[in-house]
This record gives structure tokens, sequence and C-alpha cells, in this order.
């Protein structure tokens, strides 16, 4: 009787610890300044989920405000270009990172790929098209320089900031600036002011660079999918259009399935989430057409 006693007592206990093991697990992927311990960022860079037998599965159907089949040629176009114009750099932020490819391309497609055929697939037009945009938003993946600074801060709390990164930062903003990036704090109260050590201190031409924008990009996306779980990639690309926080502000986080989650939300973020996850969209084009995918 005893034994039968300690052993229900033991099970119960083991089924406590797993228990409160997930909701602390939880805790920590919601938490954008995390303490850099993060017990499920290994997890977070599994993404065989995105395929199946080496196919990209869009979760959505194509919608007269998504990628039509029409224009998938043109954006194939756009990704093939921009594959060969960037890949070098986007494999160093892959490495460095863990992420494949197959993200930062899709990211990258549906940000600036339109701008690479309105440059008639000339880098210095395209380039150039990118750092006079009206939104303010620079470079490839189109990063805005209010988020940059604070981006990299937050990307340091967690562990995920590389000496490949410090020296991307050293070679594009030098090294004055750079160890001032590291000594202010993600977050504070003079958040603005922090923000100019990036792109405001130096002409925004700097974050228009194609190494230090797609790094900056690819560290967003890290922190995001730290964030939100490598399951909830709908999540994470919405976070990346509508702001770091808008999932959680918004009482989004509860929809876990795309469609679930496209039903309930509307506007721009909606057709962003479209454009990357629908059919004829920028996942479907860079993993199916251009087999791309780590």
């Amino acid at each position: 009787m005893k034994k039968r006693t300690i052993v229900i007592v033991i099970i119960f206990c083991t089924i406590l610890a797993f228990w409160l093991r997930s909701i602390f697990r939880k805790s920590d992927l919601l938490d954008l300044t995390a303490d850099g311990l993060g017990a499920d960022r290994n997890e977070a860079r599994n993404y065989n989920f995105l395929r199946t037998q080496g196919k990209f599965n869009p979760w959505l159907f194509s919608t007269d405000t998504a990628f039509r089949s029409t224009n998938r040629s043109l954006n194939g176009k756009n990704a093939r270009w921009l594959v060969q114009n960037y890949d070098a750099t986007v494999l160093n932020v892959a490495n460095s990172l863990n992420l494949p490819r197959c993200l930062i391309y899709a990211v990258m497609l549906v940000e600036s790929g339109s701008v690479a055929a309105k440059a008639n697939f000339v880098k210095s037009k395209y380039e150039s098209l990118l750092l006079n945009n009206t939104s303010g938003a620079l470079g490839p993946m189109q990063v805005k320089p209010i988020t940059a600074t604070e981006t990299v801060q937050i990307a340091q709390l967690k562990g995920l900031v590389s000496e490949y990164h410090r020296l991307v930062l050293k070679r594009t903003i030098g090294t004055t600036r750079t160890e001032e990036l590291f000594t202010l704090k993600a977050g504070a109260t003079k958040t603005f002011l922090n923000n100019k050590i990036i792109a405001y201190s130096g002409p925004k031409t700097e974050l228009n660079n194609p190494d230090l924008n797609i790094m900056i990009a690819g560290l967003k996306l890290a922190n995001l999918i730290d964030n939100y779980g490598e399951r909830n990639i709908h999540q994470v690309f919405y976070a990346y259009n509508q702001g770091d926080r808008t999932v959680l502000v918004r009482g989004l986080q509860k929809y876990t399935a795309t469609a679930d989650f496209v039903r309930n939300i509307s506007g721009e973020g909606k057709l962003y989430i479209e454009r990357l996850l629908g059919s004829n969209g920028a996942l479907d084009i860079i993993i199916n057409d251009l087999k791309i995918f780590a």
C-alpha cells in the first residue's frame, strides 16, 4: 500500500512538473526581452514542418488580394533576381541564425521583389529606389530606422548575436557606434534616442546597405520566431509587418491555425500573410519553384 502511494505521488509530481514547464516555456516564448536562456530556441529553428516530401503546401487558397497565378511567372523572375544578387549575404545571415533561406527570401520577395521589376533588374537602380521609399522603410527587407537598433539589442539579450553580426555592424556603422549600441538598454525610456545608433546618427544609406539590412531583418525574424514559436509562422510574419507585439496586443496568439488567424485579421496584415503563405505566394514560389529551403 505504501509503495503504491509513493508511485502515485511520483506520477502526480511528474505530471505537475511537465505542466508547470509548459507554462514557463510558453511564457518565455512570448517574452520580447528574454534572458538569453530560451528553453525553446533550438526547437524554434526546426522548420521541417514547412514542407512535406520536399514541397511546401500553401495553407491558404489564392484570393483576389493575394498573389495571383497569372503573376506567378513575374514573381518567380523577381525572386530569381534577388537570389542571383543577394544569395551570399542571405546565406551568411541564414547560417549565423540557423534560419532557412526560404523564410528570408519569402519576406524579401513580398517586401521588395516588385521594386526589382520597377528597376528593370538593375541592381544600382533597385537599391536607389529602396533608399527613397516614401514609407521610410529601407533596403531589400524594408527595415525602418526606428526599429533597427532595438532589434539588434533584443537579439543580443536573447543570445542570438554572434561575432558575424558584430563584424557586419563594425564594417557598416563603425566600431565606436557598434560598441555604444551594445551598452544601451533595449526598451529603455529613451528608446527613440537609443535608436539613433543605426540610421539616425549616420546617413540612412547605411541601413540601405544590403549586408546590414538583411542581417537586421534576419535578426528580427529570429526574434519573432523565438517569441511565437516555429509552428506559428503566420504570427511571426504578421508581427514582422505589423510590429513585434501586435499579435499579443490584439489577442491573436490564440489562433494557432493559420486559417483561423487569417479570419480574424484584416487590412494590410491579412494581405501580407496571404502573399507569404497563400497559393502562388512567396513561400510557394521560393520552395516549390526555386527549390530553396535551407
